[in-house]
C-alpha cells in the first residue's frame, strides 16, 4: 500500500522497481518481488515536498524526481532503500545556473540523454552538467528566449529530436541544437486548445499526442509547418492631422492611395 491515494506519477526503473509519486503523500518505492512500499516523505527528512509530479531516470542510472518545491536526484541502484539519500536542487535568484522555478511539472530525458524540465512559471530548464558529488548547473529558457508562456504543462520529444511543449499559451516546438522555438498559438488547426498537465507522449509511429481541454490532440510532427505565405502590402488610407484624406481633383490624392506610384506632401 502506498502512502497516499491520489497519484501523480508512476515509473518503473531498469531494475524493475516501481516508483510512485503522490499528491501530498511523498514518494513510494515497491522493490521487485516485494508486496509492500517504502515511503519517502518530507516528514522523514528525505524529500523537499510531499507532492511529487514527475519521475524518470537518465542513461547514467540517476533517478530524477520533480516536486512542487524543487528537483530531487538519487541513484537507482542502492543496497539499503531505507538509507537512500536524495540530492536537492532549488531555484536561487543569486545563481543563474540554478532552476528558474521550483514547481516541476514534467521531466524529459532525450535521445541524447539530455535532461529537460517543464516548470510552472519558470519556462524550460535544461541540465547543463553534473559532477560526481551531484553538484549540477542548469540553463533556463523563458518567454524572453521565445517561449509563448513560462507556464509549461508537459514535454515530449519526437523522432527527429525536437521537443514539443504544451504551454498555457499554445504549443511550442523547440530545437535543442539551434536553441530555437517555433510557436503555435491558441487556435491550433481550428481548435481553441488548452493543454493539460503531464499528458503527452510520442507514439511508436512517430505521432505526438497531447491531452487538452477538448480531448486528445494527435498529429504528425513533419506535417506541422508555419505558413510561408507573404501577404501583399496594401495602402488603404491616408490620414493628415488625424483626418482621412479623400481622393479628388483638389486633394493631395488624385486617386485611391494604393494605385498611386508616389506621393509628395
Amino acid at each position: 500500500r502506498d502512502s497516499h491515494n491520489p497519484v501523480n506519477a508512476v515509473y518503473e526503473d531498469n531494475s524493475g522497481n516501481l516508483w510512485v509519486g503522490t499528491v501530498e503523500g511523498g514518494l513510494n518505492k515497491k522493490a521487485v518481488g516485494s508486496d509492500s512500499f517504502i515511503h519517502y516523505t518530507y516528514e522523514s527528512g528525505t524529500l523537499t515536498h510531499n507532492s511529487v509530479s514527475a519521475i524518470t531516470a537518465d542513461g547514467q542510472g540517476r533517478l530524477w524526481i520533480g516536486t512542487t518545491h524543487g528537483l530531487l536526484m538519487t541513484h537507482v541502484k542502492f543496497t539499503q532503500p531505507e538509507e537512500v539519500l536524495f540530492k536537492h536542487y532549488f531555484c536561487s535568484s543569486e545563481n543563474q545556473h540554478t532552476l528558474s522555478n521550483n514547481d516541476i511539472y514534467w521531466i524529459e530525458v532525450t535521445q541524447n540523454d539530455e535532461l529537460f524540465m517543464a516548470t510552472f512559471g519558470g519556462g524550460l530548464n535544461k541540465l547543463i552538467d553534473i559532477d560526481n558529488d551531484g553538484k549540477a548547473r542548469f540553463k533556463s529558457y523563458t518567454e524572453y528566449d521565445g517561449l509563448p508562456s513560462d507556464i509549461l504543462m508537459s514535454i515530449s520529444e519526437d523522432k527527429s529530436g525536437h521537443l514539443w511543449i504544451g504551454t498555457e499559451n499554445g504549443l511550442s516546438k523547440f530545437s535543442p541544437k539551434e536553441e530555437r522555438f517555433e510557436n503555435f498559438r491558441y487556435r491550433f488547426r481550428g481548435y481553441n486548445l488548452r493543454f493539460c498537465e503531464a499528458s503527452s507522449a510520442c507514439l511508436s509511429n512517430g505521432d505526438m499526442m497531447f491531452g487538452t481541454n477538448n480531448g486528445v490532440l494527435q498529429f504528425t510532427p513533419d506535417s506541422i509547418k508555419k505558413s510561408e505565405y507573404v501577404p501583399q502590402l496594401v495602402f488603404s488610407q491616408l490620414l493628415l492631422a488625424n483626418k482621412t484624406v479623400v481622393p479628388g481633383a483638389h486633394s493631395v490624392l488624385q486617386c485611391a492611395l494604393d494605385y498611386m506610384d508616389g506621393l509628395t506632401l
